[in-house]
């Protein structure tokens, strides 16, 4: 079995997801920060997480789209042991997409947003947009590594921005250093969502589904709307309706739309009795893939 196309269901609400919730943990963490009486151990805690919260923003949301634009996987990122596909192999895809972006986290910030950068498609200069985060991510590796004594690693990383001009001065964590990192921080993530925005904004939820259909039908007598009502302004399926040649389904038509049905409604007895036997290679490899789509994909 092998399915010869998938469809892109790319949505940009999904994808600016993890825009939304770090920029939401950075402003919670700019009003903690403001508390003049903060001690140090705990101004240092939240800086840590600030940049983490950042982080964050990147790998989820790489994860998110290479898992519905699989094809944006480079072959050279691929790597499987035998153990490894036999334990994966109904979520291959995804423990290589993990695997890829653990080893990716580990490189610079330059290449990893180069990556982000090119895979996303947005028009962007990685460098410029990394750059005022280079000091940050260095005072955030020598605070957790070396008790914020500036070393050669934090000099050359941190660059013009550095905040010592030799090794071993010691560099503090202060409330208004924080507030410029946090400043710096939030308008980083806002950044990404204009560029995410502007790129993907006709990527909605509904046409997302479309493609899906589609995908899933091509008769000429089973269009969208015979069998769906849609709210555009809600960005979603409104309710079902009984399409105008649904007696003359073929069997496995009327499994599919069966199987659509129930993701739905989510009423168990909107579901065709299903024997996988009966279907040919290509029906079973689709309604496999429909299967694994509506693990996490709703369609109300």
């Amino acid at each position: 079995m092998r399915l010869r196309e998938t469809p892109n269901l790319l949505i940009l609400k999904n994808l600016l997801g993890p825009v939304d919730t770090v920029a939401t943990a950075l402003s919670e963490i700019a009003s903690a920060a403001e508390d003049p009486n903060v001690v140090d151990v705990v101004r240092q805690g939240l800086f840590i997480l600030a940049v983490a919260r950042v982080e964050t923003v990147l790998s989820d949301t790489l994860k998110y789209y290479l898992s519905v634009i699989p094809q944006k996987i480079s072959k050279e990122s691929l790597s499987v042991t035998k153990d490894e596909f036999l334990a994966h192999r109904f979520d291959l895809i995804d423990f290589q997409i993990e695997k890829f972006l653990h080893s990716l986290f580990y490189k610079p910030i330059d290449d990893v947003l180069g990556y982000f950068c090119s895979t996303l498609s947005l028009e962007a200069d990685p460098s410029a947009l990394s750059a005022p985060l280079h000091e940050i991510k260095a005072t955030r590796n020598v605070l957790l590594h070396n008790n914020l004594v500036s070393n050669s690693a934090y000099l050359e990383a941190a660059g013009e921005s550095r905040r010592a001009n030799k090794q071993g001065e010691k560099l503090e964590i202060t409330q208004s250093y924080l507030k410029d990192s946090l400043d710096t921080l939030l308008s980083f993530v806002a950044e990404v969502d204009r560029l995410i925005s502007s790129k993907y904004m006709d990527y909605t939820k509904l046409a997302a589904i479309r493609r899906l259909w589609d995908f899933t039908f091509k008769s000429q007598v089973m269009p969208f709307d015979d069998f769906w009502c849609v709210d555009e302004k809600a960005d979603n399926i409104s309710s079902r309706k009984k399409g105008k040649y649904e007696d003359g389904l073929s069997s496995s038509e009327t499994i599919f739309l069966s199987v659509w049905r129930a993701h739905f409604s989510g009423y168990a007895p909107d579901l065709k009795p299903i024997t996988m036997y009966t279907l040919d290679d290509d029906h079973q490899a689709k309604l496999l893939y429909l299967l694994s789509v509506f693990r996490h994909f709703w369609i109300q």
